[in-house]
């Protein structure tokens, strides 16, 4: 009995810790390649029950990360628990799917039950309201190579790496007695792994002897303010003047676009066409492109707006914010389309903050072939680099460059690589970010057939479970 309770406090500590501590929260990068392992190792060898609890535990881990980070913030305690809790359940499930397929089919093959069930998993929950911001893919942009793939498979590929590391190693562990058997399954493992190492190398290798299409100078520029000052239009006026020397200093620099956060500001109906008017006069007078993020309280409908100006003043029309924190974004009215203007014979397009979290508007970007992605955001400081993680990710799937300029975040710039070309912290007095950006050809592969390694998943996953039922039927069918 102190055998079993220690076994399983031991599994519990272990793997939850190393959860815990891989997300970008706290960016230990590789512990997210062998955090399964003890909970692998328990489920194979103990039954439902045991594994259904150590499981829900140890799936509580990532989640406690966003409880804790987000606690003071406006987001609700409550979603935050049951965001927690469903992130574990939907864990426990992927362990629980696997345990009954490894113990029924006990091939070196059986180890593509876990990656190909936690692939699918995340998939399904990015057609949910919390998108792709739990996937443990992100833990792994502080490695280039390995997050390449997603431009071939999205960053359920990385995942799926992941996972195959991980069980590859606890397969070897539990049949470590029958060397085949354990050198076969860490053989086709780490072949996987190797393979996606190669493939990363490869891709960075070609993007560093290619030469950008062009070239642009860009502004990033944030002030932080109360929510009081920011939602209340009257505030419109002492907020741009605030902002105009920080423009002015951008445009002494050089800057060719300069860009602002999300809801910089907010305006009416009445005042809206005041403040387009002097932002385009101030784009025409600068010869200065302009990208302001803008509250719209119109009539009978609230946007989270994104104006566009050209050099010569020309207001280009707005992109509206598709995708919402939940609770705290309920009373705005949701965009439906997209937003591309050409740029130095390029072509860009803007998202706005969270819509970064899910595959579109992103996956439709890249089908235009855009090259460049301007995102204004507003996070809460404590997620600076989580929140930041989902934009960079989905400028690997597409292959475009991200500009992404959050109050309360990070101003950064990054590559269709998803490497840091520039970034800064926000701080309250007012943060200024001028780089200038190459801009590569559209390399994007994965939306060419967005649907290919879904698609797989879903036949591996079919295969597995045909096999394990054919297994149960059949004891000798079980062992090639």
């Amino acid at each position: 009995m102190i055998k079993s309770f220690l076994a399983a406090l031991l599994t519990v500590l272990s793997s939850g810790c190393a959860f815990y501590f891989s997300t970008e929260f706290h960016h230990v990068w590789f512990l997210a390649w062998v955090a399964p392992i003890p909970v692998l190792l328990y489920a194979y060898r103990e039954n439902f029950s045991k594994t259904l609890w150590i499981s829900f535990l140890v799936g509580l881990a990532p989640g406690l990360n966003e409880v804790i980070g987000y606690w003071p913030t406006l987001i609700p305690s409550g979603g935050l628990m049951i965001s927690m809790l469903v992130q574990s359940i939907e864990w426990t499930l992927v362990v629980l799917l696997t345990q009954w397929l490894m113990k029924r089919m006990t091939s070196p093959f059986s180890i593509l039950a876990y990656p190909t069930c936690l692939a699918l998993s995340e998939w399904l929950e990015s057609l949910t309201l919390q998108g792709t911001f739990n996937t443990i893919a992100y833990s792994q942009l502080p490695v280039l190579p390995v997050i390449q793939i997603a431009s071939v498979t999205g960053y359920m590929g990385i995942s799926f790496v992941l996972g195959i590391c991980a069980s590859s190693i606890t397969y070897a562990i539990i049949f470590w007695k029958e060397k085949k058997k354990a050198y076969t399954a860490l053989f086709l493992g780490f072949l996987i792994v190797i393979a996606n190492l190669s493939y990363g190398f490869y891709r960075l290798h070609e993007f560093t002897i290619q030469p950008p299409q062009a070239q642009i100078k860009v502004g990033l520029v944030s002030i932080s303010y109360s929510l009081k000052k920011i939602f209340n239009p009257q505030s419109a006026s002492a907020i741009i003047s605030a902002y105009q020397p920080l423009i002015q200093s951008l445009v002494n620099q050089g800057a060719e676009l300069i860009i602002l956060p999300e809801e910089a500001f907010s305006v009416t109906q009445k005042t809206a066409a005041h403040y387009q008017q002097y932002f385009s006069l101030l784009a025409k007078t600068n010869h200065v492109q302009f990208i302001v993020g803008v509250h719209e309280q119109q009539e009978y409908a609230r946007y989270n707006s994104a104006w566009v100006f050209d050099q010569q003043g020309k207001w280009l029309g707005a992109y509206h914010k598709r995708h919402f924190v939940p609770h705290i974004e309920s009373s705005l009215t949701a965009g439906t389309g997209l937003f591309s203007f050409p740029l130095k014979n390029t072509h860009a397009g803007i998202a706005i903050c969270r819509d970064m979290d899910y595959p579109n508007p992103a996956k439709d970007y890249g089908a235009l072939k855009t090259q460049i992605l301007f995102v204004p955001a507003w996070d809460f400081d404590v997620d600076a680099e989580v929140h930041a993680a989902g934009a960079r990710m989905r400028g690997i799937e597409n292959g475009y460059t991200v500009v992404r300029v959050a109050r309360a975040g990070l101003l950064s710039v990054s590559t269709p690589t998803g490497a840091l070309i520039s970034k800064i912290d926000n701080n309250i007095q007012g943060t200024t970010l001028i780089t200038t950006i190459p801009i590569f050809k559209h390399q994007g592969i994965e939306v060419q057939d967005s649907s290919g390694f879904v698609i797989l998943l879903w036949v591996i996953f079919v295969m597995l479970l045909t096999k394990s039922l054919i297994c149960s039927q059949t004891e000798s069918q079980c062992h090639f």
